[in-house]
């Protein structure tokens, strides 16, 4: 599954040229050609693999999203910027849905430290971080994380959850 149709077609004029090189002898830019073609098509599938992940846990199969982001090699560090912030996203999306409070603070913390990251993937980030943190009984960094969150361009389906940290920050911490 390609992740993109322009970067499909990168592949295929790839892997074109690298046909010409090879027909017109210049087998060293065919070579060349052909594994740019493999690495790019390789790189695409595995965005793909989270894209499919993603349709998972928005369908309400988070163990099978989980099992998917788990087979992704290098732990995503290969995936390009928007995906890879996605990719972490979803996982500590899962690791939220199954109460590992622990495992969803580097998810987020891999989300913060990517380059030229959306705004609103780094909201989702700090929100996610700010209930892990609740959870794991540190109001403070609860509440810097969801402050970040807040001040943050994000998507209106995050003030639920913004709401929901300031709640029980208000309260001390209790659910």
């Amino acid at each position: 599954m390609l992740d993109s149709p322009i970067q499909a077609v990168g592949v295929l004029l790839v892997a074109a040229l690298g046909f010409v090189a090879l027909h017109g002898e210049q087998f060293g830019a065919a070579g060349l050609c052909f594994s740019v073609a493999a690495t790019l098509a390789v790189s695409l599938l595995r965005g793909g693999g989270v894209l499919a992940a993603g349709r998972h846990y928005r369908a309400g199969r988070g163990e099978r999203a989980l099992r998917l982001l788990s087979i992704v090699p290098f732990r995503g560090r290969l995936l390009a910027g928007g995906i890879r912030a996605y990719y972490h996203l979803l996982r500590a999306a899962c690791r939220l849905d199954r109460e590992e409070w622990a495992l969803v603070l580097p998810e987020g913390e891999a989300v913060l430290a990517l380059r030229r990251t959306q705004p609103a993937n780094v909201s989702t980030a700090h929100a996610a971080m700010a209930v892990a943190c609740l959870e794991l009984g540190d109001t403070a960094r609860a509440a810097r994380h969801v402050a970040e969150a807040k001040r943050l361009p994000h998507k209106p389906g995050l003030d639920r959850r913004i709401a929901e940290v300031e709640r029980r920050l208000a309260d001390g911490g209790a659910e």
